[in-house]
């Protein structure tokens, strides 16, 4: 009697996306390794991150050429810190390099651009409490995030550990409430130097946005990015 051919098991896991996490410097690198990275995998978020500091775009590409990814990289993320209240024409057109390149690439990934104002510091203000008002630069966000209402015990890089981490990852749900229900309209006279796709406020933080489109699949990304741009 023919046993006949046995059935191969189904394999019903969920392809891993994998996002390439280009950051202006170690703080915001720090805040993906550990605190969103915890983060989305405590919301079983089969996405996998991979953070890098480059300023330029050259170099981004370069990286990947040498570093493909393993699976390939389904998308480039860039955050970028805007800082002051005036940008001179190189930092502009620098920044305007970055929004040129996002959208879909011919690879078939996705590149995006996001900002803060004028820091990441103002995301971290925001797992604290509301905070509506403008910011000279960066320098101004870290001293209030040091102040009694918001984080006194900052220092800068952190988080530099999971540990420190974990102070941030119980007070995201509060960063992110508070970023949404917020509204936005002293627009940075630079705005228009850099994107078209919508304004550049003091103070602004994309990061609800961008933990948008790391938790949504692929072939959502581009959609979710054009909306969030309007």
């Amino acid at each position: 009697m023919s046993m006949g051919r046995k059935k191969r098991p189904f394999n019903n896991r969920k392809k891993i996306t994998n996002i390439l996490i280009i950051c202006d410097g170690e703080t915001e690198e720090n805040y993906f390794n550990y605190v969103l990275k915890p983060y989305l995998s405590g919301k079983e978020i089969n996405v996998k991150l991979d953070t890098k500091k480059f300023k330029d775009i050259r170099a981004t590409k370069n990286y990947i050429k040498r570093n493909p990814g393993n699976p390939p990289f389904d998308g480039v993320v860039f955050l970028k810190d805007l800082e002051n209240t005036s940008l001179n024409k190189e930092e502009c057109a620098s920044l305007k390099e970055f929004e040129i390149e996002s959208g879909k690439k011919a690879d078939n990934s996705f590149w995006f651009v996001f900002y803060n104002y004028p820091s990441i510091e103002y995301w971290y203000i925001l797992h604290f409490g509301q905070c509506l008002r403008s910011f000279n630069d960066a320098s101004e966000s870290i001293k209030l995030l040091k102040t009694k209402d918001f984080f006194p015990e900052y220092e800068k890089p952190m988080p530099e550990s999971l540990k420190e981490g974990e102070i941030f990852l119980g007070k995201i749900d509060n960063a992110l409430k508070n970023i949404k229900s917020a509204c936005f309209s002293n627009v940075l006279e630079y705005s228009r130097q850099i994107t078209n796709k919508r304004n550049l406020t003091n103070p602004m933080s994309d990061m609800a946005f961008l933990i948008e489109v790391l938790k949504n699949s692929p072939e959502k990304y581009q959609k979710i990015y054009r909306d969030l741009s309007l």
